[in-house]
């Protein structure tokens, strides 16, 4: 299993699945149990879906020419994940496609990054960093024939709309290719490094902060390696978590003394994920369980192996639709979308 919910800007994948809101019918196989579990007064409702395969809705643009795939994303209104096609000899890429599921639609589409598009008017050279906000919303970078970048909203159908201006993120970027990034609920955006190479003489891991105008304001150093970040609500600043100095792991606000959690008893500190609904639940799952985190501490919500679910890979938590939470994950060689509803 792998241990981070990594958000990598430059390519990142993902298979695709639609969620239906809590209450309604879900697809079981004979030996899961999706059901309702509780946790002295938490109750969680577990519902699953498969995700369908993406290569066949691939191949019907771009024929047999020889892909690559990244790691899967999830999102709130689905999935995406890059593609990348290359050339006979595999020696040089000839482009690479965003792929993403639609919930709605329940289909693929395929948006290629490398080539024009034009958006209320202006002409756009390409497509770059695509990345899930705090909120589950899907962000990326356009680039201008002049060289310019700008932040942009995206779905299935392309590109929404434009923001503003990210020169100064884009080159960050650059010089950082191997970095993940999150947006919080006012707007900044926190792009820091991939936790598989962080600094591994202090274990600390460097965050770069930019304001709600995309301009830089300061560098933090979290204590430990940061597997991503999350947000309760817009009053309370978002918190980083993953593992800490001290090799446990932890759920802490930047810059804060106390953690908000530390240690929890039962949890993979080097292999799990992390995210948060809607209506504030902190979630932390890796193969053996889910948790929810509160003021008061953190609850064991249910086992995922009491239920059935043997996972070989989680891949992350975000906010889904109508007060849910979504979890991406891999069990036997079949790709399925838990959606969580809290009680």
């Amino acid at each position: 299993m792998k241990k981070k919910q990594k958000n990598s800007l430059i390519i990142f994948t993902f298979i695709a699945l639609l969620l239906t809101s809590c209450g309604t019918k879900t697809i079981q196989q004979e030996q899961r149990n999706p059901a309702l579990s509780r946790a002295q007064d938490i109750y969680c409702l577990v519902e699953e879906q498969e995700v369908p395969d993406w290569e066949a809705a691939v191949r019907e643009v771009v024929g047999d020419a020889k892909l690559t795939v990244q790691e899967p994303m999830v999102y709130k209104e689905g999935v995406l994940q890059w593609v990348i096609e290359f050339n006979d000899t595999m020696d040089s890429v000839t482009e690479a496609y965003i792929q993403l599921y639609s919930t709605e639609t329940r289909g693929w589409s395929l948006i290629p990054t490398r080539c024009g598009f034009e958006k209320d008017g202006v002409t756009y050279s390409g497509i770059s960093a695509a990345f899930v906000s705090m909120e589950g919303d899907l962000y990326c970078l356009v680039h201008k024939e002049d060289g310019s970048t700008n932040l942009a909203t995206m779905d299935a159908s392309g590109v929404k709309q434009i923001l503003g201006d990210a020169g100064e993120l884009r080159e960050q970027l650059l010089q950082n290719k191997d970095s993940n990034m999150f947006m919080d609920l006012s707007g900044k955006i926190y792009l820091y490094q991939d936790p598989d190479i962080s600094d591994i003489n202090t274990n600390a891991t460097h965050v770069e902060i930019y304001d709600e105008n995309l301009q830089k304001k300061r560098t933090e150093v979290v204590p430990g390696r940061m597997y991503g970040m999350l947000q309760a609500s817009s009053d309370t600043e978002p918190y980083w978590y993953g593992m800490g100095e001290d090799g446990k792991s932890v759920v802490k606000q930047l810059g804060a003394e106390d953690a908000l959690v530390t240690g929890i008893e039962g949890l993979a500190a080097r292999e799990y994920v992390a995210g948060c609904s809607a209506e504030g639940y902190i979630c932390l799952a890796d193969a053996g369980a889910l948790w929810v985190v509160t003021e008061a501490g953190s609850q064991k919500v249910l086992s995922w192996q009491e239920q059935g679910y043997y996972w070989d890979t989680l891949y992350g938590l975000v906010p889904g639709p109508e007060e849910t939470i979504y979890l991406l994950g891999q069990l036997d060689e079949e790709k399925l979308l838990i959606s969580l509803c809290f009680t």
